[in-house]
């Protein structure tokens, strides 16, 4: 569900490059995502773009600085908090230039699956921001093992790197299959 987004680029665009984020994650793992009818529905992502305290526990902090959040899925985190994705509005939002929306989505939506930050700087769970990174081998490996590795697609081909995002992050999803709780 998409709340306010940035006016710094076109809402059509903000929307297209956060669908093709949501679309790359499933094309690599079991999972299904459709747009949601309202904000707040069980097993969502509601995604908005916001300022400073924004009604969570994580205030944004401006320029440069922590880029997004999102919260882990459910049981981790109770409903309707679960699935909430949110980028920091005051960041230089664009697409394929300054802070890349698609990039910064593609880390989020990782969180939105429930994984965690990984240490290795060529996966896009990297907790820092890497424009222009696709997912790895690893990424897509960690999110197979949360979402039946049996229904993985056999025979296909090792992505590419991605990394993204900065700070504290908390994450989101609506899942093919259920969820095993992670332990961040």
């Amino acid at each position: 569900y998409f709340g306010t987004l940035t006016a710094k680029v076109p809402a059509a665009m903000v929307q297209s490059e956060i669908l093709r984020a949501f679309a790359t994650w499933a094309s690599r793992i079991p999972v299904t995502f459709q747009p949601a009818t309202s904000v707040n529905l069980p097993r969502s992502i509601a995604i908005a773009f916001a300022s400073g305290a924004h009604g969570d526990a994580y205030a944004f902090d401006g320029p440069g600085g922590m880029l997004g959040h999102t919260f882990y899925p459910a049981p981790i985190n109770s409903e309707p908090i679960a699935g909430n994705m949110h980028f920091d509005a005051d960041e230089a939002w664009g697409v394929g230039s300054g802070v890349d929306i698609y990039t910064v989505a593609l880390h989020e939506i990782g969180h939105a699956l429930g994984l965690s930050h990984s240490d290795d700087p060529n996966d896009v769970m990297y907790p820092y921001y890497q424009p222009g990174r696709a997912l790895s081998a690893k990424d897509i490996g960690a999110a197979l093992e949360l979402y039946n590795a049996a229904g993985s697609k056999p025979g296909a081909p090792a992505p590419t790197m991605i990394t993204t995002t900065a700070a504290p992050i908390i994450p989101v999803v609506t899942p093919a299959a259920p969820v095993a709780p992670v332990t961040p």
